[in-house]
């Protein structure tokens, strides 16, 4: 039986409600870590106080220190400029808060920790007030990395620019501070070996993100007399996964809805409304915009064929394992299942595309054989259910946290 632990996460946000992949891995991580060991939390947070409420109510046997609001307006613009000036990431401005280290100062003077968890890469930078405390750091990709991929999507030159500013800053960071981590924890394959180039032997753990539970394959849809539908997910407010909505509503949608005089489009994902204000198709009443659903779970089962168009980005996408995780057909491009391509094979448990006409003539397939639409969803669900659930990778996390405290003394 492994000994108990004191734990200290530091958060970019609080991990409730569960909207985006972030959010999932450390509600669930802290949901089964707090079984056993205490964990204690200090966050920011993006919707109110409410949001610290919700939280502890939703995860009752975790301690939540302190709930400290983002840095906007004026005082991060100057923060950003001057983050620019000592060759730190801008991104870094929006979480440089005297509030926040005052809060995990008091923390750690009031209780001894065994290991302090660092989520993403804008709380790497707190590891410095701290440097006699294993530090696990989490995050999840290898940022600089996935700015290098978005420059694929970029399209005027000023995104341009900035984000080969931003993937130059993030990439000089991460060589020169990520050695000082106990573990750097991604979710794909990947991206650590991206970071092991220039890290020490050991330092990196891979593990991927889970689903919560083991979700049930979707029966045979309903009656197919009330016409096709096809779902495309994706949090559109990021640049490489607007880019991917709007190059299929360019050349996939036009042609899926000329083909099939039933079908409705269904577009869910944070930003997607803002995405395609202004599109030619924004105002058909075949395709409507989700902004929100109670249970997507349900929304996925209840649809024909999903579509993940990104295009690029690293990583394992939860949506990809959700969609799965119930049993749908799923289409999408390499990119949608970078984090899980050395475990899926197309065509036996999803299709893998590229272009936004081969999503179309993989869509057109589907929507035209039932079965083969059945056979992906079984093989899918089963896969991804055997290989991904929380479940199953609760004692890989809490292992990255004993191995860290163990690299540490060594």
């Amino acid at each position: 039986m492994r000994p108990h632990l004191n734990i200290l996460f530091l958060l970019p946000d609080l991990p409730y409600p569960i909207s985006d992949g972030m959010r999932q891995k450390t509600f669930y991580l802290l949901e089964m870590l707090s079984e056993h060991h205490s964990c204690d939390v200090i966050s920011f947070y993006s919707e109110g106080q409410g949001q610290l409420e919700a939280t502890q109510k939703a995860l009752p046997h975790v301690n939540f220190l302190a709930a400290v609001s983002m840095e906007n307006g004026l005082v991060r613009s100057i923060r950003s400029a001057l983050n620019l000036l000592q060759m730190l990431p801008p991104s870094f401005a929006r979480f440089q808060s005297q509030a926040f280290l005052a809060n995990i100062i008091h923390a750690t003077e009031r209780k001894k920790y065994d290991v302090v968890h660092y989520d993403i890469i804008n709380m790497a930078q707190f590891q410095r007030f701290l440097p006699t405390i294993p530090a696990v750091h989490s995050p999840n990709d290898a940022t600089s990395l996935c700015s290098y991929r978005r420059l694929e999507s970029a399209i005027t030159p000023w995104q341009k620019l900035k984000l080969i500013i931003a993937a130059k800053l993030l990439e000089r960071y991460e060589k020169r501070n990520y050695g000082s981590f106990s573990k750097i924890h991604v979710v794909s394959k990947h991206d650590a070996e991206y970071l092991n180039a220039n890290l020490p032997v050991g330092c990196v753990e891979y593990i991927p993100l889970g689903i919560a539970g083991v979700v049930a394959a979707h029966p045979p849809r309903r009656n197919s007399l009330a016409g096709e539908v096809v779902l495309v997910l994706g949090e559109s407010n990021l640049q490489h996964v607007s880019a991917g909505l709007i190059d299929f509503l360019n050349e996939a949608a036009p042609e899926l809805l000329k083909q099939f005089d039933r079908l409705n489009i269904q577009l869910h994902g944070k930003g997607t409304q803002k995405a395609i204000t202004g599109h030619p198709l924004a105002r058909n009443n075949r395709i409507k915009v989700l902004s929100w659903v109670d249970d997507l779970n349900e929304l996925i089962r209840s649809v024909d064929v999903v579509v993940l168009p990104d295009k690029s980005g690293t990583g394992v996408k939860t949506r990809a394992l959700q969609a799965m995780a119930c049993g749908a057909a799923v289409v999408g491009t390499q990119a949608a299942f970078e984090g899980i391509s050395d475990f899926v094979q197309s065509e036996t448990h999803c299709v893998i595309v590229e272009t936004p006409s081969a999503i179309a003539g993989a869509v057109t397939q589907l929507l035209l054989d039932q079965e083969k639409c059945e056979q992906l969803g079984r093989a899918a669900a089963k896969l991804i259910n055997a290989n991904f659930s929380w479940k199953s990778l609760a004692s890989r996390y809490e292992c990255l946290y004993f191995s860290a405290i163990e690299r540490w003394h060594e």
